[in-house]
């Protein structure tokens, strides 16, 4: 398939037709403790194993207003807003906003590369995270794929992504996505 084709659109498992969505990149400090935005600690809701990569799915929390931890607002020597309610309002009438525009919605990804499975020079990892990212964004630009809310797609990398096609990869990745969104729609559908 040329570079710039649409591909077939993949069937959703999760009930909804599935819609482009907007790769958001979520940093690291979002995994760690003691402010995780990520509920890594617990069971994923779905898991896919290749060659390539493990694709986990994990909860989010929530940081909002109510939520067990504080958000994150920025580093402590900025000021805060005046006050957390209108600040959490503000912000709520522009999603609101946002959702009334139709508005894509966001699919937060997170790519671990570790040096153990992947190798010991940081060129080759941060290669092999680019372009696990790059494919990640481009099935998202391209390809309708579903998108289960309020969860992370957390990725782990292996050293085979350093020399695999960007179509084969690219192949993987929606393939993957989907087969992660329909396990945790089927899962979701078992719940009483």
């Amino acid at each position: 398939m040329s570079p710039g084709a649409l591909r077939p659109v993949l069937g959703s498992g999760v009930g909804r037709a599935p819609v482009r969505a907007r790769v958001l990149r979520l940093s690291p400090a979002v995994l760690q403790p003691p402010h995780a935005g990520v509920a890594m600690n617990r069971a994923p809701s779905a898991v896919h194993r290749c060659e390539l990569f493990g694709l986990y799915l994990y909860p989010m929390r929530p940081l909002g207003h109510g939520a067990g931890t504080p958000p994150l607002l920025g580093p402590p020597w900025l000021p805060y807003p005046p006050l957390r309610e209108t600040h959490e309002a503000r912000h709520a009438r522009r999603r609101a906003a946002a959702a009334a525009r139709g508005v894509v919605p966001l699919l937060p990804a997170a790519v671990l590369i570790s040096k153990k499975r992947v190798h010991k020079h940081a060129v080759v990892r941060n290669r092999c995270r680019t372009r696990l990212m790059a494919a990640l964004q481009a099935v998202a630009h391209e390809e309708a794929i579903p998108v289960v809310p309020g969860h992370a797609y957390i990725f782990f990398g292996t050293a085979h992504l350093y020399h695999t096609p960007m179509a084969a990869l690219q192949a993987q990745v929606a393939r993957a996505v989907t087969a992660v969104s329909s396990k945790a729609g089927a899962r979701e559908r078992r719940r009483p």
